[in-house]
């Protein structure tokens, strides 16, 4: 059965979108387009409501990642979070062997923890390819560049665009294609190069062909090559907690043994958390200080203002505490609940303080007597 059939036969699927060989449209603020790849596909799955979410989530995600052979499937919620997988270590250098020698000392010990899934490199599997060593003596005595030679092996191998055929509005392209194109060694050998002076020659006369393999996927960050060793994280388990064993690993045993030129650095959630927070914390401080300028302001006393300010510091300790029974993470969505929280019960501080300033300079009620009243 197709992952597919499985997801449409959910009674808490509305509809299910497929893509095969790329992935949607950009549709969300933080998605981005995958590229296009044979091996590739993604789903774009509506369900019934957000509990329902959680519950294919938590019933499938686990479940079917490793489910169907030579294939990984990945479940994710959308979220604002733009990481590639929660857990990425970044190993940042020029030498290629450096990089990957050190990747894969991180890849063992990702794929040793079991609460990972998917561990991973940036620069994908290497894939074959022929190095192609032009004899110079030949090549000036035919009059043969290397721009000539990459024509003729494009043209000889994949065969090249010749005309345009128009159906109204439309244009088909019309290609002229080798008869016979397996991309092999042998055809590579055998296809024809023309010099400047006519004469065309296999690209064995003027040529040394040697296979090798290639990596797929160079990538690069601020313009310095670096490999990320990125990993999953099975459902129900804490990223940040995962985090804190994977660096403890590499601070320890693999920073210290680092050769020269080869940096790392710490990307995924933990980055991501970096960028945000900061100046998350920094606006719930900023917050908080005009909550008290307002206080001092309304009641032209500081000492009122510093009682309704620690009495509503009071909360965050029960803020703190409701996401620790929750078992949720402390993000920018919880800061934004303790600001409003505390915007709240200073709100009710200054009701109910103003409430006794009534009472008592009004009815003549003894502070005390004020205060209970106006606290019922």
């Amino acid at each position: 059965d197709s992952l597919e059939n499985i997801l449409r036969a959910d009674e808490r699927v509305e509809s299910v979108s497929a893509f095969i060989g790329t992935s949607s449209p950009r549709f969300h603020a933080v998605y981005a387009p995958n590229m296009p790849s044979k091996v590739y596909g993604q789903f774009i799955v509506n369900t019934v409501s957000n509990e329902a979410t959680e519950e294919m989530l938590n019933d499938y995600a686990n479940q079917y990642a490793v489910y169907f052979p030579e294939a990984y499937v990945r479940f994710k919620q959308l979220d604002f979070q733009s990481v590639d997988a929660p857990i990425e270590v970044r190993l940042i250098g020029e030498n290629i062997d450096s990089l990957k020698a050190q990747a894969e000392k991180v890849e063992n010990y990702l794929q040793s923890l079991d609460e990972c899934l998917w561990v991973r490199t940036s620069f994908d599997a290497p894939v074959q390819g022929a190095k192609i060593e032009l004899d110079l003596d030949e090549t000036s005595r035919l009059g043969i560049n290397k721009t000539l030679v990459a024509l003729g092996i494009s043209s000889g191998l994949t065969g090249m665009k010749i005309s345009d055929l128009w159906e109204g509005n439309y244009a088909v392209p019309v290609c002229m294609e080798p008869e016979k194109a397996d991309n092999t060694i042998s055809d590579l050998e055998n296809v024809q190069i023309s010099g400047l002076l006519g004469t065309a020659v296999p690209l064995r006369q003027i040529a040394k062909i040697t296979p090798e393999w290639n990596e797929s996927v160079v990538t690069h960050r601020n313009g310095l090559r670096t490999l990320s060793v990125l990993a999953d994280v099975k459902r129900g388990e804490y990223a940040n907690k995962v985090f804190a064993k994977v660096s403890k690993y590499v601070d320890s045993e693999i920073a210290s043994q680092l050769p020269d030129g080869v940096e790392y650095a710490y990307g995924g959630l933990m980055e991501f958390e970096d960028e945000t927070m900061s100046p998350m914390y920094l606006a719930m401080v900023i917050s908080f200080i005009m909550m008290f300028f307002i206080l001092v302001f309304h009641f032209r006393k500081i000492k009122m203002a510093v009682i309704i300010m620690l009495a509503s510091s009071l909360s965050i300790f029960g803020a703190a505490f409701g996401v620790w029974i929750l078992r949720i993470d402390f993000n920018a969505f919880a800061i934004l609940g303790i600001i409003g929280l505390v915007g709240i019960i200073i709100r009710n501080g200054i009701i109910m303080f103003d409430y006794i300033d009534f009472l008592r300079f009004t009815r003549n009620e003894s502070v005390r007597q004020a205060a209970f009243d106006a606290g019922k």
